[in-house]
């Protein structure tokens, strides 16, 4: 008896301490987020890496010509590292501007308060359908809510 009620621990134990590295490979945006800000964290170093270029270039440790290939060899992996930031940033922006429409256009749907009357989406004032603008702040009416 007692070795089962132990063998029952340990099961619980070891799923316990599994289950937060299984959870994070299932979570995409967590790993989106890891690798944004491992690209964040690269092109900082490689920012340092310039500064300590040119600290050695002002203080005669680098000649010239050393420091201007160095330079564009770090610049030219900056760009490459800024260039897959971008890329991170706006796949994650794409999922976040379809979402923004979706609510809107949801938001669009519960304007409609009744026949014949739209709410303006800026101020809230009822306004009857014929009207393209608030009559209120001036806000332009969208089609669809005008009908």
């Amino acid at each position: 008896m007692g070795i089962l009620l132990g063998l029952v621990l340990a099961i619980i134990c070891a799923t316990v301490l599994v289950l937060p590295f299984l959870s994070a490979r299932r979570n995409p945006m967590a790993r989106e987020l890891d690798d944004l800000s491992e690209t964040t964290r690269q092109r900082e170093a490689i920012y340092d890496e310039i500064r300590m270029l040119q600290l050695e270039r002002d203080v005669g440790r680098v000649e010239q010509p050393d420091y201007e290939k160095g330079l564009h060899r770090l610049r030219l992996q900056a760009a490459a590292i800024l260039r897959r930031e971008e890329q991170l940033v706006r796949s994650r922006g794409d999922r976040d501007w379809a979402l923004e429409e979706e609510v809107r256009s949801m938001r669009q749907q519960l304007t409609v308060s009744s026949v014949g009357q739209v709410t303006c989406p800026n101020c809230s004032t009822v306004v009857e359908t014929p009207a393209s603008e608030c009559p209120q702040c001036g806000t332009p009416l969208a089609e669809e809510e005008a009908r």
